[in-house]
């Protein structure tokens, strides 16, 4: 019965898992368009291959994306999801970026070793329709270090000279660790969502114990029960005096 029950509830917990809806708006990036687009495309794609997220991309959600022009106001208010309630599931969570810092700078590591630094800020916005209200806000920093090179007395302006491999390099892990850590937070989100709605208290059946009699000393030497014989009345000091009587 416990192997029953047990798989019951897996497979409550894998159909409620596949069962989440994702609307992914995008990642807005003004200073880095370019970047934005690389970033939205990878993650886009790692929603989309991952168990237990069903990506939602359809008319409603495009012109819901039109309506709110989502490019130029990223910032969005709990009025504007109204609208996507009539088409969605309650469950539905709403996710989308912005690139706060993207840089690739170089930097002296020592008196005559050079390194290029890469760091990005994401901020990333977890909506949950069902809360009707934001479940993550928060900014994701991905930072590389690669050692470049050898430099002397020059400056490090003149001294160091950063490649587009080296951009390209550098900005290629960058949006890895952002894709992966954005990932993770929207699992563990997704997680302990499932779990507060399948809160399921198993009690174990035990049986009662019952309760044990110790044998007496006579059913265990067969000795029979002797009865006390009663007492007669009119014995001495054995009468019983009425009040009033004479």
């Amino acid at each position: 019965m416990k192997f029953y029950t047990t798989g019951f509830v897996l497979l409550l917990i894998t159909a409620s898992i596949s069962a989440r809806d994702i609307i992914f708006l995008g990642i807005s990036a003004h200073n880095a368009p370019a970047i934005g687009q690389s970033l939205e495309k990878q993650l886009r794609d790692q929603l989309n291959v991952s168990p237990g997220i069903r990506l939602i991309e359809d008319s409603q959600t495009q012109r819901f994306l039109y309506q709110l022009n989502f490019d130029i106001n990223p910032v969005l208010s709990k009025e504007q999801f109204q609208p996507l309630l009539m088409y969605h599931y309650d469950s539905t969570m709403i996710i989308w970026g912005t690139i706060k810092e993207c840089t690739i700078k170089a930097y002296r590591r020592n008196l005559i070793k050079s390194a290029l630094r890469g760091k990005l800020v994401l901020g990333l916005n977890v909506y949950s329709l069902d809360n009707q209200k934001y479940v993550y806000i928060g900014s994701i920093e991905s930072e590389v270090n690669e050692p470049k090179g050898w430099i002397l007395f020059e400056s490090i302006e003149n001294g160091v000279h950063i490649s587009s491999e080296d951009r390209l390099r550098i900005l290629s892990r960058l949006q890895g660790d952002a894709v992966q850590s954005s990932f993770s937070i929207l699992k563990a989100l997704l997680y302990e969502k499932t779990s507060k709605e399948l809160e399921i208290e198993i009690e174990p059946q035990i049986a009662p114990l019952e309760k044990s009699v110790e044998p007496s000393i006579s059913d265990v030497f067969s000795i029979p029960s002797i009865e006390a014989a009663p007492l007669d009345s009119n014995l001495e000091g054995g009468k019983n005096d009425t009040i009033g009587q004479k």
